[in-house]
């Protein structure tokens, strides 16, 4: 049995998530946990590395989760061994960055093959152009279906696919963000749960109700007029959708750019601290 009477997180800065950290390590196969803290309204991001994927499913049920994100703002995110090297190797900035050396806190010594650690910037550089635009080249290639299901005149499609477009927009947003992806939410959930992370999301959807959004209900009633037959083209309506989706592409662009320009400056801090060490 693994003995953490003595681990300590002091850069957590909160007794509550340590004895959950304590109690993790000694009850699942944790290879590492990393911790970075960002200013407001940013989530800080809190990281467990575990052997298994059977272990993150369990443990993304916890109440805690949640509990923690709601009242110290900062995301829990579980990640398994191969799926965190894929995730590098195809370049994936949120990876990059919050899993580097320098944000570990834990790290289990018995596991030491398992163990993660970021490369150089400049090799790693070009896997993340590659992850970027690979993002814009599938982006491109479903605004161009919409181009010509609009020419064609089939409104209710155009909607339908404005929708996957949307959805693949915020699983962009949410990777960039949270490190995880909602694919079994519903639109409206995923932009709410968004929302918390990045506030502006709400001015380019406005709400019908507590649970609903303009544009997603909008969404529905072309699956619906579809399958009856019907058709809802209104101009206004193709304008708003793109109006959206147009700012979901722009946050995305803004957190690809922040997000390398923060992985850059570790990797120069790093880098100067090797040398300095060897002077």
């Amino acid at each position: 049995m693994k003995t953490t009477a003595k681990l300590l997180f002091p850069k957590l800065q909160n007794e509550y998530i340590a004895n959950i950290l304590r109690q993790l390590v000694r009850q699942h196969t944790i290879v590492q946990i990393f911790f970075t803290r960002e200013p407001s309204p940013l989530f800080s991001q809190l990281i467990i590395h575990t052997e298994k994927n059977a272990s993150v499913q369990e443990l993304r049920q916890s109440k805690w989760v949640a509990k923690v994100k709601n009242q110290y703002q900062i995301n829990v995110c579980f990640v398994y061994s191969s799926k965190l090297h894929r995730q590098y190797a195809l370049g994936a900035p949120f990876t990059a960055f919050y899993c580097r050396p320098a944000a570990v806190i834990y790290q289990n010594e018995e596991l030491e093959e398992a163990v993660f650690s970021t490369g150089e910037w400049k090799k790693y550089k070009r896997k993340l152009n590659v992850y970027q635009n690979n993002f814009y080249h599938d982006h491109e290639l479903q605004k161009w279906q919409i181009k010509n299901l609009m020419a064609e005149g089939a409104s209710n499609s155009v909607f339908t696919s404005y929708a996957r477009l949307l959805e693949y927009d915020l699983q962009c947003l949410e990777e960039l963000y949270t490190g995880n992806t909602c694919n079994t939410l519903s639109l409206d959930e995923r932009i709410r749960n968004l929302t918390a992370c990045i506030p502006e999301i709400q001015k380019y959807f406005v709400r019908n109700n507590r649970n609903q959004y303009f544009l997603t209900a909008l969404f529905e009633k072309a699956k619906q007029a579809a399958s009856e037959g019907d058709a809802i083209y209104k101009d206004e309506m193709y304008q708003a959708v793109e109006n959206s989706e147009q700012n979901l592409l722009r946050l995305a662009t803004e957190r690809f750019d922040e997000l390398k320009k923060q992985i850059k400056k570790e990797s120069s801090k790093k880098h100067s601290m090797i040398k300095s060490k060897y002077k």
